[in-house]
Formats: C-alpha cells, structure tokens, sequence
C-alpha cells in the first residue's frame, strides 16, 4: 500500500491510530484514522512516542456512533474507507507518554 508517497506495503502489521471529534448537534462522532510508518514504531516496546504521532499518515475519517465497539470499528473501517485500510491493522491507545496496542 502506498499513501502521500510512503509505500507501506512490505511491512509486517500495519499499525492505525485513531482520534476523534465529538459533537453535541450529531448523533455521530468522527473518528480520524492515520497509518503509523514502520520505521517510527518501536517494536521492542511494541509502542509509538506520542512525540512521533506528527510522523503518521492519515488515511480519512470515518463516521460512527459513540457507542460504537472497537470490534464493531473493525468491520466499518473498510467499509468506509475502502482499499486504504490495511487488512493486518491493530488499534492504539494513549498510556503515559505513548500509543500502545490495545488488546480486543
């Protein structure tokens, strides 16, 4: 796969970070989702510094209800985002000073 140039197509799992915007006036949220390039992930750690999170590469941002399970997410990311989703991805959350996997 290759997005803004980067090809992301031999690395081992792609990795995707999710942000989103909450609203008041939609009963939807946007949920901002962006490609961690293979050589900022820190796979000893099995982590990325929240310092290196301007390095990513967003792919889009999908629509989906607030209470929307990640195991739900996982089904919609393709479906909205089409070709551009890898198919080996993993979700990431914030602990401390990095994004680390979330286990489902």
């Amino acid at each position: 796969m290759s997005i803004a140039g980067k090809d992301f197509s031999d690395t081992q799992s792609n990795r995707l970070v999710l942000e989103h915007d909450n609203t008041t006036l939609n009963p939807l949220v946007d949920l901002h989702v962006y490609i961690v390039p293979p050589d900022i992930w820190r796979d000893r750690f099995n982590n990325l510094l929240n310092q290196s999170v301007s390095e990513t590469v967003s792919i889009g941002i999908i629509r989906v209800s607030p209470d929307i399970k990640l195991t739900d997410i996982r089904d919609e990311l393709p479906r909205q985002l089409e070709d551009l989703v890898p198919s080996d991805f993993i979700f990431l959350r914030s602990v401390g000073r990095s994004l680390t996997r979330v286990r489902l």
